[in-house]
């Protein structure tokens, strides 16, 4: 792994959060990081965000999530 990867919170505290607060994070941080991705797109990054936090998603709330993001709910 390259030296200028994260691959851990930086920050002390930041397992400390709920997986609701978590979500809403991954969320947020997909939405600025990808502004302008198709839901599909947002369902592929949410997928792997999750995943990379260790918690569980399904299809349908990737899904609804993804329209959120993309301003459709």
């Amino acid at each position: 792994m390259p030296d200028d990867e994260q691959s851990e919170p930086i920050m002390v505290g930041s397992d400390d959060a709920t997986v609701v607060e978590k979500a809403e994070g991954i969320m947020a941080q997909v939405k600025a990081d990808a502004p302008d991705a198709s839901e599909p797109e947002l369902v592929v990054l949410l997928r792997q965000r999750f995943a990379d936090a260790g918690i569980e998603s399904d299809d349908t709330d990737l899904a609804r999530m993804a329209r959120w993001i993309a301003g459709d709910e």
